[in-house]
């Protein structure tokens, strides 16, 4: 049992360190154009962030963009990753829901837009898929071009969202904290990781249930309730409380009319043998 018990410790503690290494990384927001990776001129990260800033002031729409080495690993897809960052930044205003994410995964070459719910009817996901999956698009990242493929990205955007929502008077050009706001309705594409950690958790909960009842059943001593004999030897059962003598091992006292009959019964069988 221990050994056992050993083992699904063991499992567990492999469980919960891959859970952990799956664990999204999400990056630090600084501004509407977040490079991890550096692979973008710091020509073209002006240019497209001039862009978002402009669009942002006219439209309050905030579009952020996310270039990242990698997403995590074959595990972990670009709708989820995207989602998880979305997510964490709470990007958009928070009356309105309006912002977007572009992301960009070096590694896997893919690239995902995540739109907030106050633009969903605007900006369908149908009509942003069509959109990265467009020629334009399609050539630019074929040629390694990343940085003209946002830019083309994030314009082809703002032309289906740019009609939603007009700016407030005195836009703030840049992301603060005012604009990152917490609000409900957060999208979350294709669950991201929250489903599938709420599964671990309970797995862990119960394997660990399972350990601890392991433990105790090692734990557990049988006591046998001793009998009236073990507890009163036969030489005390006299003298207690079961009131009789037990005393086998004495001699029988004679009985004189048990002799006499049998005295008796000697002499008619001689009688009778004698008559014979």
């Amino acid at each position: 049992m221990r050994r056992l018990a050993r083992l699904l410790l063991s499992s567990l503690f492999v469980l919960v360190l891959g859970g952990a290494c799956l664990a999204t990384d999400v990056p630090k927001l600084t501004g509407v154009f977040n490079d991890e990776t550096n692979i973008i001129s710091a020509a073209k990260r002006a240019e497209i962030t001039a862009f978002l800033k402009e669009q942002e002031a006219l439209t309050s729409n905030q579009i952020v963009v996310l270039v990242v080495p990698t997403i995590g690993g074959k595990d972990v897809s670009i709708a989820e990753y995207a989602g998880e960052v979305f997510n964490t930044w709470k990007l958009g205003k928070a009356d309105k829901n309006n912002g977007v994410l572009v992301t960009f995964a070096r590694r896997e070459g893919k690239m995902r837009i995540t739109v907030g719910n106050g633009l969903q009817g605007a900006f369908p996901d149908l009509r942003a898929n069509q959109i990265l999956e467009g020629e334009e698009i399609q050539a630019l990242l074929k040629e390694t071009k990343f940085g003209s493929a946002i830019l083309a990205t994030v314009k082809a955007i703002d032309r289906e969202i740019h009609d939603e929502y007009k700016a407030e008077p005195n836009p703030v050009l840049a992301p603060t904290s005012k604009m990152v706001t917490e609000r409900k309705g957060v999208v979350s594409p294709e669950g991201g990781h929250a489903f599938g950690f709420f599964l671990l958790f309970i797995f862990v909960v119960f394997v660990v249930i399972v350990f601890y009842v392991i433990l105790r059943g090692d734990e557990t001593v049988i006591v046998s309730t001793p009998s009236p004999r073990e507890r009163y030897p036969r030489e005390k059962c006299g003298e207690g409380r079961y009131g009789q003598n037990r005393q086998h091992d004495s001699p029988r006292r004679p009985n004189p009319r048990r002799e006499r009959e049998a005295s008796r019964r000697r002499e008619e069988d001689d009688d009778v043998l004698s008559g014979m």
